[in-house]
């Protein structure tokens, strides 16, 4: 199991750099579009103004606390105004999205081959371009992540890890709340 481990590792730094030949140029796209709200609707200086991240904004069709507010707002504490930083939190994310779908399809398949096939092509789709260069839709990228975690997890029968990627699924793009009903099918 441990070679295994070992394999599944090397691989995924593998496919990180297949990613990054990939996507590259989606490293160094600026700031665009609702970037520049999200950047302005993301400064606090207290607590309480953190916590309004979390109330619903009056002038969106959205909720999406965590990879909205927060996201912009904890890149402007480390990073500033250097989207290559922001691409990069976004690029981790995305890998970290394609080891969780091999964890979850080997969990589910037993099946080695299919599992990182099925998740290389995942990671490697050119659906994800929009996602990977236009920092306001981190959300494309970070939903996946929790919806595979959590599904990870519920076949895992491991309901606390479960519910708490489901939590935070449904903080990041809204269309999360759907999972249980995933689940049930």
């Amino acid at each position: 199991m441990k070679k295994i481990q070992q394999w599944v590792s090397l691989q995924t730094v593998f496919i990180g750099f297949i990613l990054l030949f990939l996507f590259w140029d989606s490293l160094f796209v600026y700031f665009v579009q609702d970037d520049f709200f999200l950047l302005a609707v993301s400064h606090t200086k207290t607590v309480s103004e953190f916590m309004r991240f979390f109330v619903p904004l009056q002038d969106t069709v959205w909720y999406r606390p965590l990879s909205s507010q927060v996201f912009f707002f904890l890149g402007q504490a480390l990073f500033g105004v250097r989207p290559l930083l922001y691409h990069s939190i976004v690029f981790l994310t995305h890998v970290c999205t394609g080891y969780m779908m091999f964890r979850l399809l080997y969990a589910l398949t037993k099946q080695y081959r299919i599992a990182i096939f099925a998740s290389f092509l995942y990671v490697t789709s050119w659906i994800h371009i929009l996602s990977l260069s236009w920092l306001a839709s981190y959300s494309f990228v970070l939903g996946p992540l929790f919806l595979v975690s959590t599904l990870y997890f519920h076949v895992q029968k491991k309901p606390a890890p479960a519910f708490f990627f489901f939590v935070l699924g449904i903080l990041a793009p809204e269309v999360l709340l759907i999972t249980p009903i995933v689940i049930a099918v």
